[in-house]
Protein backbone atom coordinates (compact mmCIF):
# COMPACT_ATOMS: atom_id res chain seq x y z
CA UNK A 1 0.00 0.00 0.00
CA UNK A 2 2.90 2.55 0.68
CA UNK A 3 3.91 2.11 -2.45
CA UNK A 4 0.85 3.33 -4.22
CA UNK A 5 1.64 6.59 -2.12
CA UNK A 6 5.07 6.80 -3.30
CA UNK A 7 3.51 7.22 -7.00
CA UNK A 8 1.13 10.11 -6.35
CA UNK A 9 1.94 13.50 -7.89
CA UNK A 10 3.73 15.99 -6.19
CA UNK A 11 1.61 18.59 -7.37
CA UNK A 12 -1.97 19.25 -6.30
CA UNK A 13 -3.82 16.38 -8.21
CA UNK A 14 -1.83 14.17 -5.98
CA UNK A 15 -2.44 16.20 -3.01
CA UNK A 16 -6.57 15.97 -4.33
CA UNK A 17 -6.08 12.04 -4.68
CA UNK A 18 -4.42 11.77 -1.23
CA UNK A 19 -7.41 13.85 0.01
CA UNK A 20 -9.48 10.66 -1.29
CA UNK A 21 -7.49 8.53 0.82
CA UNK A 22 -7.74 10.69 3.81
CA UNK A 23 -11.65 10.65 3.48
CA UNK A 24 -11.59 7.01 3.79
CA UNK A 25 -12.25 6.32 -0.11
CA UNK A 26 -9.15 4.50 -0.85
CA UNK A 27 -8.83 1.14 -1.84
CA UNK A 28 -6.22 -1.88 -1.83
CA UNK A 29 -5.70 -5.23 -2.50
CA UNK A 30 -5.52 -8.09 0.12
CA UNK A 31 -3.64 -11.00 -1.23
CA UNK A 32 -4.09 -13.01 1.14
CA UNK A 33 -8.00 -12.87 0.77
CA UNK A 34 -7.60 -12.33 -3.14
CA UNK A 35 -10.09 -9.29 -2.82
CA UNK A 36 -10.06 -5.71 -3.13
CA UNK A 37 -10.67 -3.46 0.51
CA UNK A 38 -11.52 -0.53 2.16
CA UNK A 39 -8.53 1.60 3.53
CA UNK A 40 -8.88 2.96 6.08
CA UNK A 41 -6.31 5.60 7.09
CA UNK A 42 -8.54 7.97 9.74
CA UNK A 43 -11.52 6.32 11.91
CA UNK A 44 -13.99 9.17 12.08
CA UNK A 45 -16.57 7.01 14.22
CA UNK A 46 -14.20 6.88 17.00
CA UNK A 47 -11.67 9.13 16.98
CA UNK A 48 -9.93 8.29 19.98
CA UNK A 49 -8.67 5.15 18.25
CA UNK A 50 -6.54 7.73 16.33
CA UNK A 51 -2.99 8.73 16.97
CA UNK A 52 -3.25 12.41 17.45
CA UNK A 53 0.99 13.50 17.12
CA UNK A 54 2.73 16.97 17.22
CA UNK A 55 6.34 17.17 16.69
CA UNK A 56 8.54 20.17 17.05
CA UNK A 57 11.49 20.50 14.32
CA UNK A 58 10.39 17.51 12.15
CA UNK A 59 13.17 16.56 9.58
CA UNK A 60 12.06 14.98 6.42
CA UNK A 61 14.89 13.88 3.53
CA UNK A 62 13.25 13.00 0.10
CA UNK A 63 17.63 11.57 -0.91
CA UNK A 64 17.98 15.18 -2.59
CA UNK A 65 17.11 17.83 0.08
CA UNK A 66 16.07 18.03 3.22
CA UNK A 67 13.80 19.76 5.41
CA UNK A 68 13.15 20.69 9.02
CA UNK A 69 9.33 21.84 9.86
CA UNK A 70 9.11 23.88 13.37
CA UNK A 71 6.00 22.23 13.63
CA UNK A 72 3.62 19.33 12.21
CA UNK A 73 0.35 17.56 13.28
CA UNK A 74 0.27 13.82 11.89
CA UNK A 75 -3.06 11.76 12.05
CA UNK A 76 -1.92 8.35 12.35
CA UNK A 77 1.55 9.10 11.31
CA UNK A 78 0.36 10.76 8.16
CA UNK A 79 1.38 14.73 8.11
CA UNK A 80 -1.77 16.82 7.66
CA UNK A 81 -0.49 20.61 8.64
CA UNK A 82 2.73 22.33 8.78
CA UNK A 83 3.60 25.34 11.14
CA UNK A 84 6.37 27.84 10.25
CA UNK A 85 7.24 29.67 13.04
CA UNK A 86 8.95 32.88 12.74
CA UNK A 87 11.09 35.52 15.12
CA UNK A 88 7.64 38.66 15.98
CA UNK A 89 10.51 41.31 15.84
CA UNK A 90 11.73 40.22 12.12
CA UNK A 91 10.38 42.55 9.13
CA UNK A 92 8.22 40.85 7.34
CA UNK A 93 8.14 37.53 9.00
CA UNK A 94 5.25 35.70 7.91
CA UNK A 95 5.87 36.72 4.06
CA UNK A 96 9.13 34.84 5.49
CA UNK A 97 7.79 32.21 7.01
CA UNK A 98 5.81 31.40 3.37
CA UNK A 99 8.57 31.79 1.42
CA UNK A 100 10.34 29.09 3.59
CA UNK A 101 7.21 26.95 2.93
CA UNK A 102 7.41 27.68 -0.61
CA UNK A 103 10.85 26.39 -0.90
CA UNK A 104 10.34 23.24 1.36
CA UNK A 105 7.60 22.43 -1.48
CA UNK A 106 9.75 22.94 -4.17
CA UNK A 107 12.72 21.21 -2.80
CA UNK A 108 10.34 18.20 -1.08
CA UNK A 109 7.35 17.97 -2.45
CA UNK A 110 6.80 14.57 -1.51
CA UNK A 111 5.53 15.79 2.44
CA UNK A 112 3.10 18.03 0.69
CA UNK A 113 1.09 15.23 -1.02
CA UNK A 114 -0.23 14.73 2.13
CA UNK A 115 -0.39 17.82 4.02
CA UNK A 116 -3.96 19.54 3.43
CA UNK A 117 -3.21 23.01 5.37
CA UNK A 118 0.07 24.96 5.71
CA UNK A 119 0.70 28.21 8.23
CA UNK A 120 3.09 30.21 9.14
CA UNK A 121 2.97 32.23 12.27
CA UNK A 122 5.28 35.00 14.22
CA UNK A 123 2.73 34.85 17.17
CA UNK A 124 1.22 38.01 16.30
CA UNK A 125 -0.10 37.87 12.85
CA UNK A 126 -1.23 33.77 11.14
CA UNK A 127 -1.25 33.15 7.26
CA UNK A 128 -2.19 29.91 6.12
CA UNK A 129 -3.39 28.03 3.06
Amino acid sequence: MLGQFRHLHTDIYGNREFVEHLRNRGKFFDHEEKRERDLILIDYDDPARNVFEVTEEWAFHNGHYGTREDVVFLINGIPVLVIECKNANKDEAIALGVDQIRRYHRETPELFVSQQLFTATDAIGFSYG
